[in-house]
């Protein structure tokens, strides 16, 4: 009895205390970040309180994303090796989709496997915050204000590892429909990057995105029978044979990187192996490349000057 007293007493405490205070803390602004291609990105940045409330969620997403053999969050190309021999690849395109995917998703999946109450916790935190817009006003009090009430606001803890198991839940879910109690890790998932290398499972899926809400690109989407297939930006051919190549494209900010930086990890970007190639995009003439010798390196590097020096060792792989 005294515990359902105290319950019906803290709703109306809460309301008298809000409205008595007279500094409200601020739920939260959007943020937005220029990419690529005229590509903008929008960000939600809740306070702090927000942000403490679901970082549990946060870390226990993350620890289960780190023992799953078919995700990249951890390693991006651990799940790409393992589809490794694969000739049968189908690598789609979600559009949008963390802001397409609807979330009370993931709020089933949270209430079946917590309970009906932890789940609505993190539901409504998602669905009810609102977020200030970024436009710039002297007044910040008539800035207009933006809630999610379809997709999930990126810039909280535990909105991506959580999208990133309802993608897996889907795949799942595919993969029961066409052979039920049986598993399936003939697949690669990196937040919303997919490969299936299975036809029938692929075809599942895409029926069950399209019941969920989400939105598949085909036209961006890669659908593959001879061992072809993009994911997590790089682009493999030949999948299924001795010959697999990775024949991802290299912008030119890399390539300007490569010829600034002293880092051998620059390099191993581009793909350039051997020195001599590495010295001739620093700019090396032929009477230094004539001295790279990688029969007598020790040799090699007592002839160099200082500068070609620390070009060497910088190449060099740290021990």
């Amino acid at each position: 009895m005294c515990r359902s007293l105290i319950e019906n007493l803290i709703e109306p405490a809460q309301k008298v205390w809000w409205d008595s205070v007279k500094t409200r803390p601020p739920s939260g602004r959007l943020g937005l970040k220029l990419e690529g291609a005229g590509k903008v990105r929008v960000f939600a940045i809740p306070n702090p309180i927000l942000q403490r409330l679901v970082k549990p969620f946060h870390d226990w997403a993350m620890s289960v994303l780190k023992t799953i053999r078919t995700d990249g969050t951890f390693d991006q190309l651990r799940p790409l090796h393992r589809l490794k021999g694969k000739k049968v690849l189908y690598s789609f395109d979600l559009k949008a989709a963390t802001d397409m995917l609807p979330k009370n998703l993931t709020g089933s999946m949270l209430k079946g496997l917590f309970g009906e109450e932890i789940g609505c916790v993190w539901f409504d935190i998602m669905n009810e915050t609102a977020f200030r817009s970024p436009e710039k006003l002297r007044n910040p009090k008539k800035a207009r204000v933006y809630r999610f009430t379809r997709g999930q606001p990126l810039g909280y803890y535990s909105s991506w590892p959580l999208f990133t198991l309802t993608h897996h839940m889907l795949v799942w879910h595919a993969a029961y429909r066409v052979k039920p109690m049986k598993r399936f890790w003939d697949y690669a998932i990196l937040g919303d990057d997919l490969v299936i290398a299975n036809e029938a499972v692929a075809l599942a899926y895409r029926d069950i995105m399209e019941e969920a809400g989400g939105v598949i690109n085909m036209k961006k989407s890669l659908i593959s029978h001879n061992g072809t297939c993009e994911f997590a930006n790089r682009f493999i051919v030949n999948n299924h044979l001795s010959t697999r190549s990775d024949c991802s494209p290299v912008s030119l900010a890399n390539v300007l990187l490569a010829y600034s930086a002293l880092s051998a990890n620059a390099f191993s970007v581009l793909g350039l192996r051997r020195k001599t190639n590495a010295f001739r995009l620093k700019g090396a003439g032929y009477r230094v490349l004539s001295r790279v010798d990688m029969s007598s390196p020790v040799k090699v590097f007592g002839s160099l000057s200082r500068r070609w020096k620390r070009c060497w060792l910088s190449l060099s792989p740290s021990p």
